[in-house]
């Protein structure tokens, strides 16, 4: 199943926007790994590294972006990445000894499709009461 950016998932943050946008690519990239004849384990590790990485940095942008508004859904958005992170970490772990390797991914990205899909729309979402203060304004 490919994921794809609606507008119904925009926050009002053109910042995050653009950088939930990114992370639709690079969840879609996986579908590549998938559909190769043989699965390339430091390729598909080099992705998911990435993802990490770029995960960490949207999550704190995000969590800085609540914060700053008073989000009531602040808490909740961190336990969320906090869990995420972990299930990468977990995937990281578990890929190298997974028999399976093609399937795996495809429940990773299946996984990952689900999550940010539903966290966007039910959590992130919640900036959208909270928007922006104009450029400038303290």
């Amino acid at each position: 199943m490919e994921i794809e950016w609606t507008k119904e998932l925009e926050t009002g943050y053109p910042e995050l926007d653009e950088q939930h946008k990114r992370l639709f690519e690079m969840i879609k990239r996986m579908t590549v790994y998938i559909e190769a004849p043989v699965i390339d384990d430091a390729k598909v590790n080099e992705l998911v590294g990435f993802l990490e990485t770029y995960a960490r940095e949207h999550f704190a942008c995000e969590e800085r972006c609540m914060t700053k508004t008073n989000c009531p859904s602040r808490d909740l958005n961190v336990e969320a990445h906090r869990l995420f992170l972990e299930g990468i970490m977990r995937f990281k772990k578990d890929f190298a000894d997974h028999d399976q390797k093609r399937e795996f991914v495809a429940i990773l990205q299946a996984s990952m499709n689900g999550w940010l899909r539903n966290h966007i729309r039910h959590i992130d979402g919640a900036l959208r009461g909270y928007p922006p203060s104009p450029a400038g304004a303290q």
